[in-house]
């Protein structure tokens, strides 16, 4: 069985593998940070794909304004012992689309609204 190429475990250490094994680490920090990325991206996609299926957010910070949202469900969370402000995801998110994961949300519909009471005269 192949060594998976990049394992992140709680205590945030990168068992590598494969041929990640022999690149010099200048390399070796650009494929895992576009391996990180990636992962992020496509959790982004499963969400945008499947708006209404309940998503398991395994990210244990559940104060983070941006966790009902769960566009990070893929991305790597800050420890548990951290801070959910430390997430350098929602940070590479902001940079790079311009608003908030809570923002993009409400704008492709992805997260459910109140439903509007009517008034009655």
């Amino acid at each position: 069985m192949a060594t998976p190429f990049l394992t992140i475990t709680e205590n945030g250490h990168a068992p590598l593998g494969g041929v990640l094994n022999e690149l010099p680490e200048a390399e070796l920090r650009t494929a895992v940070f576009a391996l990180t990325v990636l992962d992020e991206l496509t959790g982004v996609m499963l969400r945008l794909g499947l708006p209404d299926q309940k998503i398991r957010n395994a990210c244990v910070h559940t104060t983070c304004p941006e966790h009902r949202v769960h566009l990070c469900s893929l991305a790597y969370p800050p420890p548990n012992s951290g801070n959910w402000s430390d997430c350098v995801f929602r940070e590479r998110f902001h940079k790079y689309a311009g608003m908030t994961l809570s923002d993009f949300a409400g704008r492709y519909g992805l997260v459910p609204t109140k439903p509007k009471t009517s008034q009655h005269p």
